[in-house]
């Protein structure tokens, strides 16, 4: 449901807009970060005294997967990170077997053959995009532990190695940083 802001809640975002305004070169950023915090407490205080009903339909356990691999795929910098089964179920509050359960339900694939997909087609977008970074970088930037790995995954995926893959699709230029 939607409940009307407190005053409490709408004074607060009043005083944060003034210390946004007010703001020089970060002059208000502790002022900004007490209001920030007196809005969080506001916020609480206002749902404790609502009833608040979950709706199944955007807390199901189904639910949390896809959001965290809709997560992976579109946040490439998470690709960086080391995951394993333990930590991506973990993340979502779940046992290693149901986390791929549902994995395996919603991509068709198993937690680590999933993230390696993402890591795949992450690294070529990254290959094409940014033809003068080095390819170890690339690698790295993706969450694999060496180029020799991200080579020998990338040639079994794309059917080509990196440095090929990147000749084969060079644009000529370069996207700005």
């Amino acid at each position: 449901g939607v409940w009307p802001a407190s005053a409490d809640v709408r004074h607060c975002f009043g005083r944060i807009a003034q210390a946004i305004e007010a703001d020089r070169a970060g002059s208000s950023i502790s002022r900004l970060a007490a209001h920030l915090n007196e809005l969080f407490v506001s916020v609480l205080e206002m749902l404790r005294r609502n009833d608040i009903e979950l709706d199944p339909s955007l807390s199901s356990t189904c639910r949390t997967v896809s959001l965290f691999l809709e997560d992976m795929r579109g946040n490439p910098e998470h690709l960086s990170w080391p995951w394993t089964l333990k930590a991506m179920a973990e993340q979502c509050g779940l046992a290693e077997t149901r986390f791929r359960h549902y994995c395996r339900q919603l991509t068709n694939m198993t937690p680590s053959q999933f993230i390696e997909h993402c890591r795949i087609e992450t690294a070529s977008k990254m290959l094409i995009e940014h033809p003068a970074r080095n390819i170890t970088e690339t690698a790295m930037a993706c969450g694999f532990g060496s180029s020799q790995y991200f080579a020998t995954v990338f040639r079994r995926h794309m059917g080509c190695s990196p440095k090929s893959f990147r000749l084969k699709n060079a644009s000529g230029t370069e996207t700005p940083a």
